[in-house]
């Protein structure tokens, strides 16, 4: 999804899907991590799994990565 919304931004030069997205990761990065600063799939922490798969967490990162391209 984020390099669908990368890519209208090319397009059209409207950031507000990008902004949308920005905020979710802020919010994921203030209310989505455990104990060890890992992401869990639950965003509300209430079910928090054990385990984390690192693919989910390079995702984080890439997506991090590429809004920062953009200067976020």
């Amino acid at each position: 999804m984020m390099r669908g919304y990368i890519s209208l931004f090319e397009q059209d030069g409207n950031r507000k899907y990008m902004d949308i997205f920005a905020k979710n990761l802020d919010l994921a990065w203030d209310k989505m991590r455990d104990q060890d600063g890992l992401f869990d799939a639950d965003w509300t922490l209430e079910k928090p799994k054990k385990s984390k798969w690192l693919l989910d967490q390079c995702a984080f990162v890439e997506m991090y990565g590429r809004l920062a391209k953009f200067g976020y």
